[in-house]
């Protein structure tokens, strides 16, 4: 502690502990007159204190003085007292920062510090912000943050606040108030051209605000598709086709179940047929499993050999753009000419992001890691019963998932901000340089 504080007593009580301290500032000067100012009595204050990880109450004694000359009296200043609130101390705002950084809910927190919520949230809201810095691979995706009932239709709407993130790490770079094209303008043009240069790739699932806005905004990025994205809507495909065949088939659970062995298999398989050829392999397999003479069923077999086509090519490792084009090409030209409806809707939706579904798999970049961060965000959000505003939102995501310089507590900030301005002002000037 400082010179100024003295600990008068220390009563430990099991798993709480009480501290008394006097504050002390004999070298006071009267803001007017500049004299030496004398003691004038002193007063009591309860704080909030954390000692290691256990809480505390820390009763402080504040000297009070007073100017002989001007009648001014001045409180000593408390050197640990946090910013943020009188009632707290700058130790345990570090600490609720800490555990908010181990993303702990606000009630968790509360009760770890013996602290109301609002304090908590007194420390959330004075969080200072750093500018994000893009990182060379960036990655979009959404959370959901809440959802209402339009008073005058009925009609439920679901807001999204769209989320960008490190590729190389999977940690938070900001969070963006909505997904639309003007809010994505408007988070990008904070950042000027030689930062959006920084970005080597980005990566994102099939919305095209976000592929829009990177054309717009990162010119020299190689932009792509996470191509997991694709053939999760293939599968989509597959079960809507598998689904109307068996409204019409007499056996239909017997479809299913070997639709359930197909979708299950196929990794078992792969790794016990290694040296085979995997196409040919798969063909046999498919029309053994779904050997049956009905025009409908051939219809589903013809299906599942394109998707299972579409998985061979998807997994193969590419070096050479020009042959993963062609061969894509070949691809959607075999699903377009199926008389399944399903698989030419799936030809069609990857004829139109191809060029970012080759950029994506020549470049070997997707979005898992955004997607794994998105989990605990919402996992996050289910434990803390929902989120509050978005500034709120936004400093507690940061804090968690963000990197550990991309915030700063409000009095370390305050701290750091007066060092750099008094080593500015102690620096010496151009023009008394010129006079020496």
């Amino acid at each position: 502690m400082p010179s100024s504080v003295r600990v008068d007593k220390a009563g430990t009580s099991p798993g709480f502990t009480d501290l008394h301290v006097t504050v002390d500032a004999p070298d006071l000067r009267c803001p007017r007159c500049s004299r030496t100012m004398t003691g004038h009595g002193s007063y009591t204050k309860c704080m909030a204190h954390v000692v290691g990880e256990t809480p505390c109450t820390l009763t402080v004694k504040i000297r009070r003085y007073r100017c002989k000359r001007c009648g001014v009296t001045q409180s000593a200043d408390i050197p640990f007292a946090s910013v943020v609130s009188t009632t707290i101390t700058e130790a345990l705002e570090r600490r609720i920062i800490d555990l908010l950084r181990a993303r702990q809910t606000i009630t968790e927190v509360a009760c770890a510090c013996n602290i109301t919520h609002d304090t908590v949230r007194l420390v959330i809201d004075s969080v200072h912000i750093k500018m994000p810095a893009l990182p060379s691979i960036l990655l979009t995706d959404e959370i959901h943050a809440k959802s209402y009932r339009e008073s005058d239709t009925g009609k439920q709407v679901c807001v999204f606040w769209a989320c960008a993130y490190d590729g190389a790490t999977g940690c938070l770079v900001d969070v963006i108030e909505g997904r639309g094209a003007d809010d994505m303008d408007q988070w990008f043009k904070q950042f000027g051209l030689d930062e959006r240069k920084h970005v080597a790739y980005f990566c994102s699932d099939m919305y095209d605000i976000y592929l829009n806005a990177a054309k717009k905004w990162c010119q020299f990025a190689c932009i792509g598709v996470d191509r997991f994205h694709v053939a999760k809507i293939g599968v989509e495909c597959i079960d809507d086709a598998r689904r109307r065949l068996q409204k019409g088939a007499s056996n239909g659970a017997d479809i299913k179940r070997r639709h359930r062995k197909l979708a299950a298999n196929r990794g078992k398989r792969r790794r016990e047929h290694k040296g085979e050829p995997w196409v040919d392999l798969e063909k046999k397999t498919i029309c053994n499993i779904l050997a049956i003479c009905d025009s409908k069923h051939s219809h589903l077999r013809q299906a599942y050999l394109v998707l299972q086509l579409y998985y061979i090519w998807q997994d193969h490792p590419w070096t050479d753009r020009q042959e993963c084009e062609k061969a894509l090409n070949n691809w959607i030209m075999k699903a377009s000419g199926l008389e399944v409806p399903e698989m030419r809707r799936f030809a069609k939706t990857v004829a139109k992001y191809q060029q970012y579904l080759v950029t994506a798999t020549i470049s070997h970049i997707n979005t898992a890691r955004a997607e794994s961060t998105n989990d605990k965000i919402k996992e996050l959000k289910r434990e803390s019963r929902g989120f509050g505003t978005f500034d709120e939102t936004r400093r507690r995501l940061l804090l968690a998932f963000g990197a550990l310089d991309a915030v700063e507590g409000a009095t370390a900030y305050e701290r750091r901000k007066k060092a750099r301005v008094s080593a500015y002002a102690s620096k010496p000037s151009k023009r008394s340089k010129k006079k020496h």
